[in-house]
């Protein structure tokens, strides 16, 4: 039984702050910021077009492109707001320049627009307005924008390690989030501190430091005492959100239906299960694969000559792996081991300093440079560019019979980069953690997920090169 609150528990129940309280006192400034920019960028079209490249016949008077240049800018609330520009939830970078540039493309939709209907209104009957100048406009706004917001990322990030206006959050339960408190950190969720799944200590925690938010993962606690722990949460004036498992992300999608009068909740197939789907990222593949080998050839043959020259044995090397629908073909990758590395202990993970990693092969895994010859994979269609990262037999009938829901991961063609991976599961990680990644992705997919994930793929092969997290 949960004792009731005394006078102190609920005075210091309104002691959290609010994560967005930093959010909201620059949200006005970032939106006076994005109209002065986008007035500053039309301006600039202008003197761009008409001054520093080949200047056209007839010079059109600047004050109708300024003219037009503050009339976009009075838009730009409105439309950046349709956009989805603004939010108050931390977004990746990728996912934020997507829709400036959306927005962006929106207001010089509109300016189009106004150039047709209103010409006949312009001072000057022969006068029409640079089709260029309009492309540089919506570059410029791209850039000056997406810089502005990016600098506000930071001194948001800055605020956020100083402890001002973040999300202060009790985990009870999974104590591996204690080791991404860094990541959250950036993203302005503080994490404080950790209990066990126990009522007594969360109500013990909650007395000794108020929080914004709790967060319980289902599986650790038991049943009958959850209920008690959202009215405990709700008494101290804290939200309480539970993480969910495998099971609960793969049934995520569902609706409710009725089969002869009776309701019934049913499950919906995943987005990749349509055709239409399967052939547009199939288009993305062969977009990225083509070009990419034909680019990278000079590259993979000199990676080839220096592996022949600093270790002797074949270039490439490859493995039986799975992929969709437990299909196995031959995943290809340039060689980084002795030949005779398995000989002894059979299948293993590399690990740091592994005295079986040549030298050229250890600065072709710390670059990712050794999985190039994936592309083949991805061009002959074993692979998707983006997918779960696929795994040997041997290993995956281990986690088969130890993750209930890891079969599921077999719904989609195996990738060579993925969701898991840009938020640092690559390697000796979690299979647990990497396979709720991989689920959600399956779950979620979409063209644009994609395109955004190989984005930040690039970084994070930069950001692995300069950590040594890759091995």
């Amino acid at each position: 039984m949960i004792k009731s609150p005394d006078s102190q528990l609920l005075r210091t129940s309104t002691a959290p702050r609010s994560a967005t309280q930093i959010q909201i006192l620059l949200l006005p400034g970032l939106i006076l910021a994005d109209a002065g920019l986008v007035l500053f960028a039309h301006w600039l079209a202008y003197i761009t077009r008409m001054y520093v490249l080949p200047a056209p016949a007839l010079v059109p008077p600047e004050q109708i492109y300024v003219r037009m240049a503050c009339f976009l800018a009075l838009l730009t609330p409105v439309i950046f707001s349709f956009s989805h520009v603004y939010s108050l939830r931390w977004r990746p970078l990728f996912d934020e320049f997507t829709r400036i540039a959306t927005g962006a493309l929106l207001l010089s939709g509109i300016q189009f627009m106004a150039i047709f209907f209103f010409r006949d209104f312009l001072p000057h009957p022969q006068f029409t307005f640079s089709r260029l100048s309009v492309l540089l406009g919506w570059l410029f706004t791209v850039i000056g924008v997406g810089c502005a917001h990016q600098i506000s990322r930071k001194v948001l990030q800055q605020c956020f390690r100083r402890g001002l206006g973040t999300r202060r959050v009790l985990v009870s339960g999974d104590e591996s989030l204690l080791a991404r408190r860094e990541h959250f950190l950036m993203q302005g969720v503080e994490i404080i501190a950790h209990c066990p799944p126990q009522l007594e200590a969360m109500t013990a925690q909650l007395e000794a430091d108020p929080v914004d938010l709790v967060l319980l993962r289902q599986q650790d606690w038991p049943p009958s005492q959850l209920f008690e722990a959202f009215q405990l949460a709700n008494r101290m004036g804290t939200e309480l959100w539970l993480m969910p498992d495998a099971l609960q992300l793969t049934t995520a999608r569902q609706h409710l239906t009725e089969l002869g009068g009776l309701p019934m909740l049913a499950l919906e197939r995943t987005p990749l299960h349509n055709p239409v789907n399967r052939l547009l990222k199939r288009a993305l593949d062969l977009t990225i694969a083509v070009p990419g080998l034909m680019l990278l050839l000079p590259l993979l043959l000199v990676i080839a000559l220096l592996i022949k020259i600093y270790s002797p044995g074949p270039v490439f090397y490859t493995q039986e792996r799975i992929s969709r629908s437990g299909q196995r073909f031959r995943m290809y990758k340039f060689r980084t081991m002795r030949t005779d590395s398995e000989v002894q202990s059979g299948p293993v993970w590399a690990s740091t300093d592994d005295p079986r990693i040549t030298p050229i092969g250890r600065l072709l895994r710390r670059s990712s440079l050794d999985e190039l010859p994936q592309l083949l994979n991805v061009l002959w269609g074993n692979m998707s560019f983006v997918g779960p990262r696929p795994e040997r037999p041997h290993f995956v009938e281990r986690f088969e019979r130890e993750i209930l829901d890891y079969p599921d991961r077999h719904l989609v063609k195996a990738g060579l980069t993925g969701w898991a991976q840009i938020n640092g599961l690559r390697g000796d990680t979690s299979i647990t953690d990497r396979t709720r990644y991989d689920l959600y992705y399956i779950e979620n997919w979409s063209l644009m997920f994609d395109l955004r994930i190989i984005a930040r793929s690039f970084w994070t092969v930069v950001q692995d090169f300069w950590t040594k997290r890759a091995y």
